[in-house]
């Protein structure tokens, strides 16, 4: 891990056992740099999650401290520009699933247009606020 990664984590508020644990966890943290870490904490930030939320959902998912911006943009436009959710509603689903911006953005893609057959947009949003684990491909409680 790069330096400035380490004490950037430091600063922010991550204990020595999580930085290890993030380390151990994710190997993309030793290719990474500063400029690919900060972009995801700024993003949670402005979903309205506090410091201790954001060292929490990462402690659980630390894949997510690598997320490219590349896929970020690409999540976000499935869940802000197509099914329209708010900051709010995205923190509540990333509460739930913290997995929700590392799958495969295709994957979610043909997930949501094949539900779409069956539900309207307005529907399978709600499905889906209501079970974000739903995007990890498990249709287990949908009504």
């Amino acid at each position: 891990m790069r330096e400035e990664i380490y004490d950037y984590l430091r600063q922010y508020g991550f204990s020595q056992d999580e930085v290890n644990s993030i380390k151990d966890r994710n190997e993309k943290i030793y290719f990474a740099f500063i400029s690919d870490i900060t972009p995801n904490t700024d993003f949670l930030e402005k979903l309205g999650f506090s410091k201790n939320e954001i060292i929490s959902l990462i402690n659980t998912n630390p894949f997510f401290i690598t997320c490219s911006n590349k896929r970020r943009d690409a999540f976000n436009k499935i869940y802000i520009d197509d099914l329209g959710y708010t900051n709010e509603e995205l923190k509540k689903m990333l509460l739930v699933n913290p997995y929700m911006y590392i799958l495969s953005p295709i994957d979610i893609d043909v997930l949501l247009k094949d539900l779409l057959k069956t539900y309207t947009k307005e529907e399978l949003k709600n499905i889906i606020l209501n079970n974000p684990n739903l995007l990890n491909g498990n249709e287990q409680g949908v009504e």
